[in-house]
């Protein structure tokens, strides 16, 4: 973590972001995607914890140059992750560690039709968009990813029976899931889901763009993260 204490108008504030991408959850990543194009302040908020009517009073906008260099290093981390083998192991609060499946096609009946709406669901979105090179331009939404590992897992780590319900409810585990941990994992869902056409698959690009902070820009105005 990397802690710094920033000027406001109403004394100082101590902000503190991950300086390992192990402490970024997959839920953060989900919010930057969500807020799109927005002030550096929302994006700052995000992985500090801090709301941004708070930030708002901070006195040199400047100030929030030096936490760049933390996102650059975050930005470097992702790519590798999303670039390298999934976990041995994965981390579920409350639950415990479990060893993911790589045999996708054992599971519950219910949650394998569940996965499989899912992904078949942004394959046409992206064949809506780019009728001819829809796998060139395939990039599943964060969100969609958290829906799928809360299906496919559940049962799993639970121990439960499978329901449709029971799999939602679980999205609140799987979002605490380090970015280390989900990201790998759900590209390995996209890329190996069984009886389901094999694609290229650039979901990562979006929260990739994420972290591509323009630190120190006017919170008055717009600016792409």
């Amino acid at each position: 973590m990397i802690e710094k204490n920033i000027k406001t108008t109403e004394g100082a504030m101590k902000i503190t972001i991950a300086t390992d991408l192990s402490e970024v959850t997959l839920q953060k990543f989900i919010d930057l995607q969500a807020i799109g194009v927005t002030t550096n302040l929302e994006a700052v908020g995000i992985l500090s914890g801090i709301p941004k009517e708070e930030l708002y009073t901070v006195r040199n906008i400047d100030d929030f140059r030096m936490f760049k260099p933390t996102i650059d290093s975050l930005n470097h981390q992702a790519v590798e992750v999303f670039n390298g083998e999934i976990p041995a192991s994965i981390t579920f609060p409350k639950y415990g560690k479990f060893k993911p499946v790589k045999n996708l096609s054992v599971e519950p009946v219910g949650a394998y039709i569940s996965v499989s709406e899912l992904i078949e669901k942004e394959q046409e979105v992206a064949k809506a968009i780019y009728p001819d090179t829809w796998e060139d331009f395939f990039s599943p939404s964060l969100r969609s990813c958290l829906d799928i590992l809360a299906h496919y897992f559940y049962s799993y780590v639970t121990g439960l029976p499978y329901t449709e319900r029971g799999a939602l409810d679980f999205t609140e585990v799987v979002k605490e899931l380090p970015c280390t941990q989900a990201l790998p994992i759900a590209k390995y869902f996209f890329l190996n889901y069984p009886h389901l056409t094999k694609q290229k698959v650039g979901f990562f690009q979006v929260a990739h763009q994420a972290l591509k902070l323009k630190l120190g820009s006017d919170p008055s105005k717009n600016s792409d993260i």
